[in-house]
């Protein structure tokens, strides 16, 4: 200090500075049943964030299901798609040091939206993205026709290129 006073030697203290990044995660899509997501595939113990490609956090869109140690050292984070349309999910892996990996190869992802037309059942009617907002079906719009228990799946590329809308069928 100031007046010249020394302190007694603190005892020695070992410790790494972890500045090691993780690998870069892998991605792939999955279908079981109904349920579509992705599974990513890297570092045990690390956080993972789902990017689009313009880098925005997507994790949100997202829920995790499960986590699995694996014997090499990784793990397996399997996630459901809790939004339909399609979307390109890129991951990073970030350890408990706050190292980011690098981002992994991109995967598309594309969720169908399904849904049941009822008025009674509807079979048989038309269900279509409105991509020009005039309230009919146009030829190119992405469409489907329901089962005839008004069920549908309707696979949709942007969710706010329109409304989803009915036309016809029969109950």
């Amino acid at each position: 200090d100031a007046a010249g006073n020394t302190s007694i030697a603190s005892a020695v203290y070992a410790f790494t500075v972890d500045t090691m990044a993780p690998t870069a995660p892998t991605v792939a899509t999955f279908t079981s049943g109904s349920i579509k997501g992705i599974t990513v595939n890297a570092q045990s113990g690390s956080d993972i964030e789902l990017l689009n490609p313009s880098n925005t956090n997507i994790t949100a869109r997202f829920e995790l299901l499960t986590t699995v140690v694996n014997g090499d050292g990784s793990s397996t984070y399997t996630y459901k798609a809790l939004h339909s349309g399609v979307v390109d999910i890129r991951a990073i892996a970030s350890d408990a040091a706050g190292n980011d990996s690098v981002a992994s190869s991109s995967v598309t992802l594309s969720v169908p939206l399904t849904g049941l037309l009822v008025d009674g059942y509807i079979g048989g009617a038309t269900i279509y993205q409105d991509a020009n907002n005039n309230s009919q079906f146009d030829a190119g719009e992405i469409h489907t026709i329901t089962a005839a228990t008004g069920e549908f799946s309707l696979e949709i590329i942007d969710a706010s290129a329109g409304q989803i809308r009915a036309e016809g069928g029969l109950d």
